[in-house]
């Protein structure tokens, strides 16, 4: 029984899920990783992150909402984590933790870093596809799995009836030929 409508958040019958629940699935570093590819593209394009384009993503994001004197700490924040005025990979994921946990110190790094990606970069239009693509990759895996279950369940009940109609047409034909067989003996 598969339905469409209405499509209720509990019920696993339906076919066309939203992709939402996916989206924590996606590991940060994945995300992160994103940004920092997106963040280089930026012009002048580049293979690392410099203060220009940290600075930029910074108003675009607006780091720090709740933090007084919010663009020294970003400011400073780069230059703690920057060799020779660059971003690498390693020191932009090193940067978001700095300013997580500058952010959020009365939690955990890692549910600091979660609330600070999910706050802000993830709506960076590159993120945000790269989000839904990883998304959809995860709920069409999920959805293969339960359509090749249904698959294996549905084959292995059709072979059970086929084999018992099976059964019951040659024991059928097995009784046909022995009265055959009897009525023309004598």
């Amino acid at each position: 029984d598969c339905r469409d409508w209405p499509y209720r958040l509990d019920d696993d019958q339906y076919i066309h899920r939203q992709r939402v629940q996916y989206f924590e699935r996606v590991p940060l570093s994945d995300v992160i990783d994103e940004a920092f590819r997106a963040v280089c593209q930026w012009h002048p394009k580049g293979t690392l992150v410099d203060n220009v384009k940290w600075a930029k993503l910074s108003r675009k994001m607006q780091f720090l909402p709740n933090v007084k004197n919010a663009q020294h700490e970003i400011d400073m924040a780069f230059v703690r984590h920057n060799r020779d005025r660059k971003l690498d990979r390693q020191r932009f994921h090193d940067i978001f933790e700095d300013i997580a946990s500058t952010q959020h110190p009365s939690l955990q790094p890692r549910d600091a870093l979660t609330k600070v990606v999910w706050s802000s970069i993830v709506m960076l239009p590159d993120v945000n596809a790269m989000m839904w693509r990883e998304s959809k990759e995860m709920a069409i895996h999920e959805e293969a799995l339960r359509v090749c279950a249904q698959i294996r369940i549905a084959t292995y009940v059709r072979k059970v009836l086929q084999y018992a109609k099976f059964k019951d047409a040659k024991r059928s034909a097995i009784t046909i030929a022995k009265h055959v067989r009897r009525f023309l003996s004598r």
